[in-house]
């Protein structure tokens, strides 16, 4: 049963169900942090942003841009001046996913893997796989006290 927060944030399902994650609107802006292809593990440290833009729901325009030296509490401004409407990610500090959150950015974090394929997970609604979510975030893992930070509402 995927978690949809009044507050408009888009969270990762409860861990042990592992249930999906609603896609927003077909006409939105995603960004995601992008290390070496693949999805950021700490957002807070990204030095590149990938945005895609959907148009009728289909991945259209794909652009790249620099957060090197960027401070983190000035990166949800800049995300939000670019026009996102949803951040996929991995890790992110309480301080920065707040800050996104106050720009109307909603967050879907703990997610792990290759970019393309993470987003178009999303985007599907389907229940995400195991390997891609953080450690700590999967059913029966490891992670131990963790386990809270991922249901964190």
């Amino acid at each position: 049963m995927p978690l949809l927060h009044e507050s408009a944030r888009l969270l990762l399902p409860h861990c042990p169900t592992g249930g999906a994650v609603r896609a927003a609107a077909a006409d939105s802006v995603f960004a995601m942090p992008i290390w070496e292809e693949r999805i950021s593990p700490l957002l807070d440290e990204a030095r590149r942003i990938r945005i895609v833009r959907l148009h009728d729901g289909e991945m259209e325009d794909r652009i790249e841009a620099s957060f090197d030296g960027v401070p983190w509490y000035r990166r949800a401004r800049e995300l939000r001046e670019r026009g996102v409407d949803v951040l996929v990610c991995g890790a992110v500090s309480r301080c920065l996913e707040e800050a996104l959150l106050r720009e109307g950015i909603r967050v879907v974090g703990r997610l792990c893997g290759e970019a393309e394929a993470v987003l178009r997970l999303v985007l599907s609604g389907r229940p995400i796989p195991e390997e891609h979510l953080l450690p700590g975030c999967r059913r029966g893992g490891r992670g131990g006290g963790r386990k809270k930070h991922c249901r964190r509402m």
